[in-house]
C-alpha cells in the first residue's frame, strides 16, 4: 500500500482575507459558488458585513455607555406599596434626581458616595475611555488596512470592557439603596442608565464575538489611495509601469529629468501547428510550427 501526499493546492494556508471572501463564522460554513459569501444556518454572510456589523455594535455600546454614566437615573429605589403616592428616588454615578426633575449633585441631596458608587464610577469611565479608542481604531479600519495582531488586540479590548460595562451595575448596592426605610423598598433597581449599561454590555460582547470571528480584511472597505496603495496600508491593486527617465538640457538652465511611464510591451498573439506523417517504413515525424497571427 502506497500513502500519497495531497497536492499543493490542498495545503491550508493562513492568510488574510479581502471583503469578498467569505468569512467562516461557525463549524456548519458552505461557501456560495462565486466565492464571495459564507453559509452558516441560513443566512449567506460577507465578510465586509461582519466589520460593519462589529463597527456598528461599538457604536451603539460607546454612545448607550457614555448615556448610562451621564444620566442622573441609574438606578431608582421605588416606595413601598403603601406609599404609592411618593415618586422613586432616583440617583445617577455622578449626580441624583431624587424625587425630583432636576439633576443635583449628591452633596445638595446629602447623599454618601461610597465604595460601591465610586467603583461604578471608576468602570464607567473607563469603559467610555477605551471604547471610544476602539471606535476611533473602527473608524479609521474603514480607510485604512489594519495588521492580524490590531484586530486580535481590539478582540480582547471588547471581551474586557464587556464585563467593565456590567461591573457599573456594582453601584446598585450603594448605602443609600440599603439603608432602612420605612417609605422605600430595600435595594434599588437598574433605571434608564442601569438599562442602558446592560444594552451597552451585550453589544460589547457582539462586537467582539464578530472581531473574532472575523478574519483580517486584505483591504480597507474605502479604498482611499488609488485601489489599495500602500500610503493607505492597503495591498497594491493596480499594476504599476516601469517608468523610464527622459532628461532635456536647456543651454540657459540646468539639466532636468523627468520620470515617464513607459507601457509594457505588446505581446504578439501566435498559433502553434503540430503536423504528423507517416514515411513509408512506418516510422512517423512530427513537425511543430509557430505562426503569428494578424490582428
Amino acid at each position: 500500500q502506497k500513502f500519497q501526499h495531497p497536492p499543493p493546492s490542498s495545503r491550508v494556508k493562513a492568510k488574510t482575507m479581502s471583503a469578498k471572501e467569505p468569512a467562516k463564522i461557525g463549524c456548519c460554513v458552505k461557501t456560495s459558488e462565486d466565492g464571495m459569501s459564507a453559509q452558516y444556518c441560513c443566512c449567506m454572510v460577507p465578510v465586509m458585513w461582519l466589520q460593519i456589523s462589529a463597527g456598528f455594535n461599538v457604536l451603539i455600546a460607546w454612545i448607550f455607555a457614555v448615556s448610562a454614566a451621564g444620566v442622573c437615573d441609574f438606578m431608582a429605589r421605588v416606595p413601598k406599596e403603601d406609599y404609592d403616592n411618593y415618586d422613586p428616588f432616583m440617583v445617577g454615578l455622578f449626580g441624583a434626581k431624587g424625587t425630583g426633575d432636576d439633576c443635583e449633585s449628591f452633596d445638595d441631596l446629602n447623599i454618601d458616595l461610597d465604595s460601591a458608587i465610586e467603583a461604578g464610577q471608576a468602570f464607567a469611565v473607563m469603559t467610555s475611555l477605551f471604547g471610544g479608542f476602539i471606535l476611533i481604531g473602527m473608524i479609521v479600519s474603514i480607510f485604512v488596512r489594519f495588521p492580524p495582531i490590531l484586530w486580535r488586540i481590539m478582540m480582547i479590548a471588547l471581551f474586557v470592557l464587556a464585563p467593565f460595562q456590567l461591573f457599573t451595575l456594582s453601584a446598585l448596592g450603594a448605602e443609600i439603596c440599603t439603608t432602612d426605610s420605612y417609605i422605600y423598598e430595600d435595594g434599588c433597581l437598574p433605571a434608564a442608565g442601569g438599562s442602558l449599561s446592560i444594552i451597552a454590555f451585550w453589544c460589547w460582547l457582539m462586537a467582539g464575538i464578530l472581531l473574532c470571528r472575523m478574519p483580517a480584511p486584505e483591504k480597507p472597505l474605502v479604498d482611499c489611495c488609488n485601489n489599495g496603495a500602500q500610503c493607505c496600508g492597503g495591498q497594491p491593486g493596480q499594476q504599476q509601469y516601469p517608468s523610464s527617465v527622459v532628461t532635456t538640457a536647456n543651454p540657459a538652465t540646468a539639466a532636468t529629468t523627468a520620470m515617464v511611464p513607459v507601457a509594457p510591451p505588446i505581446q504578439k498573439r501566435t498559433k502553434t501547428i503540430t503536423e504528423e506523417k507517416i514515411n513509408p517504413d512506418g516510422s512517423r515525424t512530427i513537425t511543430t510550427t509557430v505562426v503569428e497571427l494578424n490582428e
